[in-house]
């Protein structure tokens, strides 16, 4: 049963973010593994699982937080390129207006 709605939340989070994020998430899978299983399970945590466990939560944050950077720098420049094709349309436009009034002269 759990399986199931693992897969329909990866589907979901690949459909609305990308597959990154689903990669990114195996790491916490793995820490909400641990705690559950000393929670329900009555096996203790240790301090290399604890390490462990930070390690992976701070590589995850990074990952995430290089993402969001490429994603900004990847829609200015998309903002860019598109205010350039503008600009050179205008140009255009200006252009044809005024040899079409040079030729109505």
């Amino acid at each position: 049963m759990m399986t199931a709605v693992t897969f329909c939340l990866q589907a979901w989070v690949i459909e609305k973010k990308g597959a990154v994020y689903v990669a990114m998430s195996t790491p916490l899978a793995l820490i909400i593994t641990i705690f559950f299983s000393a929670i329900f399970l009555g096996e203790s945590i240790t301090l290399g699982s604890s390490l462990g466990g930070m390690l992976l939560v701070g590589g995850l944050y990074f990952v995430l937080w290089g993402k969001s950077k490429e994603q900004k720098v990847s829609q200015e420049i998309l903002l860019k390129e598109g205010s350039k094709e503008c600009n050179m349309q205008r140009k255009e436009i200006t252009n044809e207006n005024a040899i079409s009034s040079v030729e109505n002269v």
